[in-house]
């Protein structure tokens, strides 16, 4: 977990509905979310419930235990813009996630040279020149950045013989790569403000005085 996560997000699935809790790090509940799920009886004694439904409501209830959250905004000045506010949101992601890599080094004690990435946000190069320069690591963005889906129809053509092996089937896979450069140096500070009001954050969350 990093310092920037300091909450789990629980789910618990019953029967007859999906709760969903938020846990901080000292044991308190600081988000609680419940949505019910419709029980269809085709026999006495036989319960069924559609998955689909059970997925649906389970993201409703994330959200609304979610939605408790709270954000704290450091360094805010008369001069602060929306743009700021943007940009600072799109450096957390690059900051979460070289804190992420910075513990998977040191639990697999091997060296993580390139990091492959995939989802909406990787569609932003700039945010992809950012997380190079601020993890000092080869970013490699595919031409196909919804790879649970692309993975899914691989598996199914693989299955079915379209393909022969996953090799085949990845070889005409083409990447975008962004490598360190000169910004290297700023985003490496600009990390450092933000692990200090993560500091900050996490000691006014948890001064309940």
């Amino acid at each position: 977990m990093t310092p920037a996560a300091r909450t789990v997000l629980a789910i618990d699935q019953g029967m007859t509905g999906s709760t969903c809790l938020v846990v901080s790090a000292n044991g308190r509940v600081v988000g609680r979310g419940y949505r019910e799920i419709t029980q269809h009886f085709p026999q006495p004694g036989w319960v069924e419930h559609d998955a689909n439904e059970i997925f649906e409501r389970t993201v409703e209830a994330a959200r609304d235990a979610t939605a408790e959250a709270r954000a704290h905004a450091v360094g805010l000045t008369r001069g602060t813009t929306p743009a700021h506010l943007a940009r600072a949101a799109l450096e957390a992601m690059a900051f979460s996630t070289l804190d992420i890599l910075g513990y998977m080094r040191s639990a697999a004690r091997v060296p993580i040279t390139r990091l492959r990435v995939d989802g909406g946000a990787t569609a932003d190069a700039w945010l992809m020149q950012f997380q190079a320069d601020v993890a000092d690591i080869e970013v490699e963005r595919p031409d196909m950045t919804e790879s649970t889906a692309l993975g899914a129809a691989g598996l199914a053509g693989i299955a079915a013989g379209i393909w022969p092996s996953a090799e085949e089937f990845t070889a005409s896979r083409a990447f975008k790569r962004f490598v360190p450069g000169e910004g290297a140096v700023a985003a490496r500070e600009a990390h450092k403000g933000w692990r200090r009001a993560v500091r900050a954050t996490l000691s006014w969350a948890r001064d309940e005085s």
